[in-house]
């Protein structure tokens, strides 16, 4: 009942390349069941498989698998082709070398390199021409997040940046987007970097034509969180807090002893992380929420006592703080948005 849920920036983010070149935004949205009602509001989110459905539908339209961020068009078929070369190699060192050397040829504008830095292995990207304290560039953060996470799938295992920095300012969207690399975040520095051990290049790489065969049918939905889940105090009590009906949700205290932690020590590690016990909460309600709004078979009432609040004026106030849109007009926005879809 808690799928991950996309901010409206991000959408924004995503549009921006298509909207310069003149792609039809209004047509796209529809296709991807979202009202372009939604995008007025900063903070409306969208549910992870309409992101996905948005991302395929530019990638179609455009005939660019890079949304128009990467320069010149990355043809559809080649991010296939990549990981195809990719799972025959022997370790991860070899698979990132040769990606970022197929990934040359095409994203020009962005060169991505691998280099040694004495134990340190470090991914980089710059767009040419990128100033430093500059806006945030979608495509170079996504860039460095698509070679992670494939890198990632490769070993079968989550890999942990030591850190990540970014030439640009800090994004106001920080939550919904390269805070997902890691919480360890620089901005304003002088390279956009992956900075991870450099002894995991000697992973073996352990994924097959099979596995490669179901990796490329999830996509693009597998591609928009990190691969597996982080071993982070955010990411246990986010798995600890969805064995539980929201009606019952455990206190923080509760959850701490479950997790055989001091409560101020759960508390002091997800302020590490930038969050906090009660943020994650209402993460949750509100993605569970976007949910259950996209059911026509549920009143606002019965969806209202599922995310365990008494009163339907409760939840209202709730939702509305959390996204900018009333439930009702959000609902509205989903239906249309479907309607739309499946007449264009």
């Amino acid at each position: 009942m808690t799928q991950h849920t996309v901010g409206i920036p991000l959408v924004h983010e995503l549009l921006r390349e298509p909207a310069a070149r003149g792609v039809d935004i209004a047509a796209v949205l529809r296709r991807a069941y979202i009202s372009p009602a939604l995008l007025e509001s900063d903070q409306a989110r969208v549910s992870r498989s309409q992101y996905a459905a948005l991302m395929r539908t530019v990638k179609r339209v455009m005939r660019d698998e890079f949304w128009g961020w990467g320069g010149q068009p990355l043809p559809p078929g080649t991010f296939a082709v990549l990981c195809r070369r990719l799972v025959g190699l022997p370790d991860l060192g070899a698979a990132l070398r040769d990606a970022v050397a197929f990934l040359r040829l095409f994203l020009r504008e962005l060169q991505p390199r691998l280099v040694l830095r004495g134990d340190a292995a470090i991914l980089l990207a710059r767009r040419k021409g990128q100033p430093l304290h500059g806006a945030y560039d979608f495509g170079v953060a996504t860039l460095m997040f698509e070679c992670l996470q494939v890198a990632g799938w490769l070993v079968d295992r989550r890999l942990e940046p030591r850190c990540v920095t970014f030439r640009c300012r800090r994004p106001e969207h920080i939550r919904d987007s390269v805070r997902l690399l890691t919480p360890n975040l620089h901005f304003e520095q002088g390279e956009n970097s992956i900075v991870l051990d450099a002894g995991l290049l000697q992973l073996p790489v352990v994924r097959d034509a099979q596995c490669l065969r179901r990796f490329l049918a999830a996509m693009p939905e597998n591609l928009i969180l990190p691969y597996r889940a982080s071993s982070g105090a955010g990411a246990q009590v986010r798995h600890h807090l969805r064995q539980f009906p929201f009606d019952a949700q455990p206190s923080l205290e509760q959850c701490a002893a479950s997790l055989g932690v001091a409560p101020q020590t759960l508390r002091r590690r997800l302020s590490d992380e930038g969050t906090g016990f009660r943020v994650i909460a209402a993460e949750l309600r509100r993605d569970a929420a976007i949910g259950l709004l996209a059911r026509r078979d549920l009143s606002l009432s019965q969806i209202a006592g599922m995310l365990g609040f008494s009163e339907s004026s409760t939840f209202h106030r709730a939702f509305k703080k959390a996204t900018g849109v009333a439930p009702g007009e959000y609902r509205r926005h989903h239906l249309t948005g479907a309607a739309d879809a499946s007449q264009a």
